[in-house]
């Protein structure tokens, strides 16, 4: 029910009360009252939504807004750029795909202007880097956006 990567005091509270529930329910089940184990599942959702439970998520939603805002201020010839601070060496990196591993991982998917594949993973509280524009990669093709995709504590990725 609970990822072993939540280390906070509060997640393996919920996770020890929601064993104790599952212990409890299966030998009082009462079916006109919420049981203890959806009630442990309800409190695990609305602590694992503040920001302080999964702040990769919330630093995760903050990029997707920056990133759509700077979007659209490209024309059909430019596409967005990473650079990486301290500087990699690279001119920029082109981002096809950015992924939030909760509770504390972001992934950049690129491709570097010569055409090689990178993935930058960061720990959430690392995040530093620069979005630039870059000219399209391939002048025949339509420019490429940005997709995002969030992957929750049952490792189900959702789309954004």
């Amino acid at each position: 029910m609970f990822p072993q990567e939540y280390s906070s005091k509060s997640f393996r509270s919920l996770q020890a009360f929601a064993q104790q529930a599952q212990q409890l329910q299966a030998m009082n089940p009462n079916p006109d009252k919420p049981s203890l184990l959806e009630m442990a599942d309800e409190l695990s959702r609305i602590t694992a939504d503040n920001p302080r439970n999964n702040p990769a998520k919330w630093e995760y939603d903050r990029l997707v807004d920056f990133i759509k805002e700077f979007e659209a201020t490209l024309n059909d010839d430019q596409e967005i750029g990473l650079q990486v601070f301290p500087h990699s060496g690279a001119t920029g990196y082109y981002v096809r795909e950015i992924e939030c591993w909760s509770p504390y991982i972001i992934a950049f998917h690129c491709f570097t202007q010569d055409g090689r594949r990178a993935t930058l993973i960061q720990h959430h509280s690392q995040l530093n880097f620069l979005l630039t524009v870059l000219p399209k990669h391939d002048p025949q093709l339509p420019a490429k956006r940005i997709g995002f995709r969030v992957y929750s504590d049952d490792s189900s990725a959702e789309a954004g």
